[in-house]
C-alpha cells in the first residue's frame, strides 16, 4: 500500500507516485519535519525557482496538530507570487476559482489544508487514486471544518496496492519536458509544484504523470 507524507501543493514527482497507486495513506500521526514539502512548494518565476513556505506554530511533533501561523501574511504573499508567476500561463484563469479558496483563512491546521489541496488536485487532474488518512480507510475527521466542502475526501473503496512507501518523497525528474511560461528565460525547471504543471498544461497534465 502506498504511503506518502502530506504535502502543500507538492512536487510533480509526489503526484506521479500517487497516480500510480490504487490507494494512498497519508498519516495524520506522522512527525512534522522542517524544510520539507509538508509545508512548502516550489514555483517557477522569470528569475528561476521560488520557494513558498507556510509558517507553522511548531509546538508538537504530530502533523495533524501542527497549527498554521498567520506570520507575515503568508496567504497574501503566496497568492501574489502565484499571480505574478502564472498570471500569463495558459490555464491560470481557468483554475483560479478552484485554487483561490486555499488562500483564505479557513484552515487552522496544516494537515487539514494539505488534505483538502490533495483531494482538489486529484479532482482537477483526474487522478482516480483513493486517498485516505489512516489504514482503516475511514474518513479523517479534521480538527476544524472550513466553510467550503473542499476537505471532504472521496468515498473509500477496497483496493490492493502493489508497493509500500515510507519516509521521504522519492523525487524523480520529469519523463519529458512540458511547456513552461518562463522557459524562454530560465530553461525547463523539473519537478516543481503540481500547480506549475496544472497552470501550464491544464487538462493535459495527467499525461505527464
Amino acid at each position: 500500500m502506498l504511503r506518502l507524507s502530506t504535502t502543500y501543493f507538492g512536487p510533480i514527482s509526489w503526484y506521479r507516485q500517487l497516480n500510480a497507486a490504487d490507494t494512498c495513506i497519508i498519516d495524520p500521526a506522522e512527525h512534522f519535519r522542517k524544510r520539507t514539502f509538508r509545508n512548502r512548494c516550489e514555483i517557477a518565476t522569470p528569475n528561476g525557482r521560488q520557494t513558498l513556505t507556510v509558517p507553522v506554530e511548531h509546538h508538537t511533533t504530530e502533523i495533524a496538530r501542527v497549527r498554521i501561523s498567520e506570520h507575515n501574511k503568508w496567504r497574501h504573499v503566496h497568492w501574489q507570487a502565484l499571480e505574478t508567476a502564472y498570471g500569463n500561463s495558459p490555464f491560470f484563469d481557468y483554475y483560479v476559482d478552484d485554487i483561490r479558496p486555499f488562500f483564505l483563512p479557513d484552515w487552522e491546521y496544516l494537515f487539514d489544508l494539505n488534505l483538502a489541496i490533495i483531494h482538489k488536485m486529484c479532482e482537477l487532474l483526474q487522478i482516480e487514486t483513493t486517498v485516505v488518512a489512516d489504514e482503516t480507510g475511514e474518513r479523517y475527521q479534521p480538527c476544524t471544518t472550513p466553510a467550503s466542502s473542499l476537505t471532504q475526501p472521496k468515498e473509500s473503496r477496497d483496493a490492493t496496492c502493489k508497493s509500500s512507501h515510507r519516509g521521504e518523497l522519492e523525487r524523480t525528474l520529469e519523463r519529458r519536458p512540458y511547456y513552461q511560461v518562463h522557459a524562454h528565460r530560465t530553461g525547463f525547471l523539473p519537478d516543481l509544484s503540481i500547480l506549475d504543471l496544472l497552470f501550464n498544461m491544464g487538462n493535459e497534465s495527467i499525461l505527464f504523470l
